[in-house]
This record gives structure tokens, sequence and C-alpha cells, in this order.
């Protein structure tokens, strides 16, 4: 039972192994995200168009297309409201003249911009060669271990 122990262990020892690699992996990742965040101020405006008076030439036509001109104009009013937003035209017939407003709220208006990610990993695997090693360098390591194993087995029997 000890002889094949021993023989097992020094079998073990000298047994052939395969070639160790080297494994480099690197892994590249890129990703690129932007928000751009524009703010408008309030804007309350107003535009006054005068409209002078109808001149043809004749003044009971100059009187009566001033009128139908007044009456046009003055039906002519219309505004919109629209989360806190609001635009408008209307005719203010004592100054005669055509008024547009608007008034609009603080906006923020944004932007997002990314960008995919990407992602690169890179493996190289290089072998590492085994040192060649001569026939008789075999033979001698062979005769080596035969005699430590001789040793061993006499110096167990001298021990008994």
């Amino acid at each position: 039972m000890k002889y094949r122990t021993l023989i097992i262990i020094a079998l073990l020892l000298s047994a052939c192994r395969t070639p160790q690699q080297i494994f480099k992996s690197e892994s590249i990742i890129k990703s690129s995200d932007t928000l751009y965040i524009e703010r408008t101020p309030p804007v309350h405006d107003t535009l006054y168009i005068p409209l002078p008076a109808v001149h043809t030439g004749s003044a009971p036509c100059d009187s009566l297309c001033q009128q139908q001109l007044t009456d046009a104009l003055s039906r002519l009013a219309t505004a919109k409201h629209s989360s806190g937003n609001s635009y408008g035209i209307y005719y203010d017939k004592y100054r005669q003249q055509l008024v547009l407003y608007q008034q609009l709220q603080e906006q923020l208006n944004s932007r997002q911009r990314s960008t995919v990610s990407t992602q690169q990993t890179v493996v190289q695997t290089q072998k590492i060669p085994v040192p060649y090693t001569p026939l008789y360098t075999k033979i001698l390591a062979w005769i080596g271990v035969a005699a430590v194993g001789y040793l061993i087995f006499k110096i167990s029997k001298l021990i008994k």
C-alpha cells in the first residue's frame, strides 16, 4: 500500500500539464448625455395700428364708407387664452386704431441629446510556450526519480 502511494505521488509530481495561457481583456464604454434648458422671459407686447379716415373726394361717399368701415372693424374682436398665455385683436373706435396684443408667460424649453453607448471588449489570448527539454535531461530526471524511490524503499526497510 505504501509503495503504491509513493508511486502515485511520484507520477503526479512528474505529470504533464497543459500550457499556460495569458488572457488580456479591456472594456471600453462610451456614453454621452446632454440636457439643454432654454428660458424665455415673459412677454407683454401691444401693437397699435392707426387707421386713417377714408378720403374718396366726395363727402357723402366718405361718410358712408367711413361708417361701414367702422362698423366692420367694431365687429372685429377676438381673443385666445391658453394656460396663462393670451393674445387677441380689437378695434378701438375712439382712437380709430387697430390694437393687437399678446401676453406670454415665462417658458422653459428643454432639449435632450444623448449618444448611444458603445461597448467594445478586446480579448487577447497568448500561449506561453513550454521550454524545450532535451531527451537526455528527461532520462536523467527519470533515473533520479528512480534513485530517490529506491532510497526511500531501502530506508523504509531499515526502519522496520
